[in-house]
């Protein structure tokens, strides 16, 4: 009988053991499925795609079944250039933790985003977890920011420019009027000497 008791118990547990690792489960896949950042679950080893979200399918536009059971390269989300990158950070840091990572939507539409990746165990299996935000408008607006200023930049120098050639304009028109005010003294000196010596020339008749 205390046998039998025991072995309830241990039934008992493991039964509940099992519906708390079920309702642990159903809880993350709820907060993967519905969760307003793109995420991806991938193997650790050939990193092929095991489950997306909805979001991450809206925004690359790919369908699930052209991502489940490729990987980013095969299926041109990431360029073999940015998935070096990815893989390089990811062994130097054992993560990533808001990195940028520019990825591909179906079509080659560029996207920018801030990436991180965690490893973790689900159901005695490892798998990278991927979760990323879509910056490109942010960048977009800060490469729109850096053209104006280059804009205003040359517009400045352009000012700076016109105002110095106009200085150097003054100058030329200043220094002929200096000089047309030395001729015309010159000049009057040289009337009233004429006059003078002509005045003495009539005096002496």
């Amino acid at each position: 009988m205390k046998h039998l008791f025991s072995e309830t118990i241990e039934i008992t547990n493991l039964d509940q053991a099992k519906r708390l690792v079920r309702e642990s489960t159903d809880g993350l896949l709820k907060l993967f499925n519905y969760s307003p950042a793109c995420m991806s679950l991938t193997t650790l080893g050939k990193r092929t795609y095991v489950k997306v979200n909805e979001r991450f399918i809206e925004k690359l536009g790919f369908t699930e079944e052209e991502i489940i059971g490729f990987t980013s390269t095969e299926i041109g989300i990431l360029d073999k250039e940015e998935s070096d990158k990815v893989a390089t950070l990811f062994k130097e840091k054992g993560r990533l933790q808001n990195d940028i990572v520019v990825c591909k939507a179906k079509g080659g539409k560029e996207v920018h985003t801030v990436s991180s990746i965690e490893k973790i165990e689900f159901n005695g299996e490892f798998y990278l977890l991927s979760s990323f935000l879509d910056i490109t408008k942010i960048i977009e607006q800060q490469y729109l920011i850096e053209k104006q200023k280059q804009v205003i930049e040359e517009q400045k120098a352009l000012v700076e420019k016109a105002y110095a050639q106009l200085q150097e304009k003054n100058k030329e028109v200043m220094d002929s009027i200096y000089y047309a005010k030395r001729i015309q003294a010159a000049l009057i000196t040289s009337e009233k000497y004429i006059e003078s010596v002509f005045n003495r020339l009539m005096k002496n008749k």
